[in-house]
C-alpha cells in the first residue's frame, strides 16, 4: 500500500477501501493493483479507481475491467426557461384562485343536481323533489 499511496489519490482511496474491506486479505489485492499500474497509464489508473471508489466496488477484477470500457461523458448542463408556454404561473395556484375554484364547482354540483335528472325521474311525480326543485328556483 505504501508503494501506491504517495503518489495518486484515487488508488490511495481505492486501497483504504479494500483494506478496510477485506482486511488482511486485501493486501493481496494491493499487489494486484501495483502489477496493474505497471501495465496501464496514470490516467486510466486513477479513473479506474476514481469510478470504483465512487461505486464502493472493491474487487479488482472492476478495476481490469474499467479501462476497457469508454470514458464516461460529462453532461452538458440543461438551459432552463422561466416561462414556459405549457405550463401555467404559480400565480394561478394561489389561495385566491383555489377558493374561486371551489366556489364555481359547488355552484356547478348544486345547478346540475337539480336540472340533470336521469331520463326515467322525468316524468314521475315525486312530491318531495319538486319542493327542493321550486324552492331552489324561488332563491335563484
Amino acid at each position: 500500500m505504501h508503494q501506491i499511496v504517495p503518489i495518486w489519490p484515487n488508488p490511495k482511496a481505492w486501497s483504504q477501501l479494500v483494506i478496510a474491506s477485506r482486511g488482511v486479505q486485501g493486501v493481496r489485492v494491493l499487489v494486484g493493483l501495483e502489477a496493474f499500474a505497471g501495465k496501464h497509464t496514470y490516467t486510466e489508473l486513477e479513473r479506474a479507481c476514481g469510478t470504483a471508489v465512487s461505486h464502493n466496488a472493491c474487487r479488482l477484477k472492476t478495476i481490469r475491467n474499467l479501462p476497457k470500457r469508454p470514458a464516461p461523458q460529462e453532461q452538458l448542463p440543461l438551459p432552463f426557461i422561466e416561462e414556459h408556454p405549457l405550463i401555467r404561473p404559480l400565480s394561478d395556484y394561489s389561495v385566491d384562485s383555489l377558493n374561486a375554484f371551489r366556489k364555481e364547482r359547488n355552484h356547478e354540483r348544486r345547478h346540475w343536481r337539480f336540472t340533470h335528472l336521469p331520463v326515467g325521474l322525468v316524468g314521475l311525480k315525486i312530491p318531495k323533489l319538486k319542493r327542493v326543485v321550486a324552492a331552489t328556483e324561488k332563491s335563484s
